[in-house]
């Protein structure tokens, strides 16, 4: 039991129970002046304001003090002598994703992966009248830009505890808040070979274990249920401080797929303070406003972010560049999907997450920032076009976020996949998507000389590697992706993404999964030479290091000065390859 102090304290009549998360690296003891205010302004409401293992290197699962705490509302609604004809949730930063993720779980949602849930659908979600959130981070935090109130050397301090985190896999609770990040994650156990290596080339820490989450997602579970006809939401009162010294509005501010989700502003307040209502009774007012007004007369004082919803787009194609690459080729794509169909039908995806050198796509944290970003993209296509359903184009690291997005997050759902130069292992269990309904075709393409995949994400899924493979050079193992599977393509890395086969990525992600394939741009074989390169990647990877080492090891002897000098100078060329 992660959760403590989660006794119910009885007030009055107790016809409501009021139930409040703290944030990260406090506990419940930072809400006693809401609590006093609740105490005051709702004498009849049962209190419950437990704590969770909130340290700063907590790697706590949230999930599971989601779950905790949708018990603990369920035992104490059936111990009451009629049950609770109200309850109000109350959430303070990572708080506020907590209420709002077991609110979900009461509801019934169960699209999280495979992940068993414990608990099921719960009688006292109904009785939800109202969700108070107190400076949530609902897109989660982000320290990629300086937020307005936040001094430059605390941003940068914040900017290096991240770092480290990431560098040192810990702190998986207020991890698991990134913004663009799963909510849960569930661990899993490489060899020490691939520790090792991940060490070497990057992280120059010791790292004992590999994470390989399973995820889950709120922001997607919450618009689906806003949109679900039959779905009853209850008010949301969001309180953002004017002067958030921590998280920068857009992180605050979530799309609004609910006409009951309101936004209000707090004057003065900051992300931290805004639960002090001793320090400045502005504060109170707006909470006490916030609690007490019934949901309808609650008038919004900002953050008026209407979500435009386009019903008519039909289709919404994503397309995804790879490593070393800004993506300009996706473009061209972009142009061939609104030639072939309906510009008024569909909708094309080609952001980009920028230049990603092969170093960056050799570490699995660099990745995964990657991951996050696409899930974020996904998700405010998923609210703006309720009625589409989602294609996918990507070529060598897009594969990767498509394959880590479909694994680790229960609640994406595509139609239509293209692949090219896939760095997924040749293992990976389509089967299981398929099974699941998130994905009706695919197409990959392998080409005949795609040295790159076999010798670098090959060599990783020789180690035993889940996430990365050569499936761009081998092929897929699976029946299904197999009988779709375009054997050979002519050329490298970038066969597939030439001008030539345009039409068929683009008619296949479009719906026509028999689109032909050019016949000039096929071979029968692959290239021997390349295949023997590839099943010698190891001695290649051997070669690599033996010549880094030596390398290192002269400029050792001439002194340690110039060992560093040449070690960062090695450091910053692989960067940026």
């Amino acid at each position: 039991m992660k959760l403590r102090n989660y006794q119910i304290t009885k007030r009055g009549s107790s016809i409501q129970l009021v139930v409040a998360m703290h944030r990260w690296m406090t506990s419940s003891d930072d809400l006693n002046s809401v609590r006093r205010c609740v105490e005051f302004k709702l004498p009849d409401a049962d209190i419950l304001f437990p704590s969770y293992p909130a340290g700063p290197f907590s790697n706590c699962d949230p999930f599971q003090i989601a779950e905790e705490l949708a018990q603990c509302i369920s035992d104490a609604n059936e111990k009451h002598r009629c049950g609770y004809k109200k309850i109000i949730l109350i959430g303070h930063s990572l708080g506020a994703l907590i209420v709002r993720k077991t609110f979900l779980l009461a509801t019934g949602f169960s699209d999280d992966g495979d992940r068993p849930i414990i608990i099921g659908k719960q009688d006292w979600a109904d009785k939800v009248t109202k969700i108070i959130l107190l400076a949530g981070t609902n897109r989660g935090w982000s320290f990629a830009k300086k937020a307005r109130n936040l001094s430059r050397s605390k941003w940068l301090l914040y900017k290096f505890v991240a770092w480290n985190w990431k560098l040192f896999r810990t702190a998986r609770l207020i991890n698991a808040a990134r913004r663009g990040a799963p909510f849960v994650a569930n661990t899993a156990f490489l060899g020490l070979v691939w520790h090792a290596l991940d060490w070497f080339i990057g992280y120059l820490a010791f790292v004992v274990v590999l994470q390989q989450a399973r995820k889950r997602y709120i922001r997607i579970q919450w618009i689906k249920m806003a949109q679900s006809p039959d779905a009853k939401l209850p008010p949301v009162v969001h309180l953002i401080g004017s002067r958030d010294d921590i998280i920068v509005e857009e992180d605050n501010v979530d799309v609004e797929c609910d006409i009951n989700y309101k936004y209000l502003r707090v004057q003065g307040a900051g992300h931290l303070n805004i639960v002090r209502f001793d320090k400045n009774p502005v504060f109170k007012r707006r909470f006490e406003y916030a609690l007490t007004q019934p949901s309808e007369s609650l008038k919004p004082n900002s953050y008026a972010r209407t979500l435009t919803t386009d019903t008519r787009i039909q289709r919404v194609i994503f397309v995804v560049h790879g490593i070393r690459d800004y993506g300009f080729w996706c473009n061209n794509v972009e142009q061939k999907l609104y030639e072939i169909a309906d510009k008024k039908s569909i909708f094309v995806i080609t952001s980009s997450y920028g230049y990603f050198s092969m170093l960056g796509f050799l570490l699995q944290p660099e990745r995964q920032e990657n991951v996050r970003w696409f899930m974020d993209q996904y998700t405010e296509a998923f609210a703006r076009f309720p009625k589409a359903t989602f294609s996918f184009i990507g070529h060598s690291n897009g594969t990767y976020l498509l394959g880590s997005a479909l694994r680790r997050y229960g609640t994406t759902q595509f139609e239509n996949a293209v692949l090219a130069g896939s760095v997924l292992p040749r293992s990976y269990d389509w089967n299981r998507i398929f099974e699941n309904n998130r994905l009706c075709a695919i197409r990959s393409y392998v080409a005949t000389n795609d040295w790159i995949v076999g010798v670098f994400p090959g060599f990783f899924e020789l180690l035993g590697s889940k996430e990365l493979g050569a499936a761009g050079h081998n092929g897929f193992q699976d029946s299904i992706v197999r009988s779709s599977e375009i054997r050979f393509i002519r050329g490298g890395h970038g066969a597939a993404m030439v001008e030539e086969n345009y039409d068929a990525m683009a008619q296949f992600a479009l719906g026509n999964i028999a689109s032909p394939v050019s016949a000039e741009l096929l071979e029968m074989e692959r290239s021997g030479i390349v295949v023997l390169i590839a099943k010698l990647s190891w001695v290649v990877w051997l070669l690599l290091l033996s010549l880094i080492g030596i390398t290192l090891y002269s400029a050792y002897v001439v002194s340690w000065y110039f060992a560093i000098f040449l070690a960062l100078f090695l450091y910053g060329i692989v960067r940026t390859i």
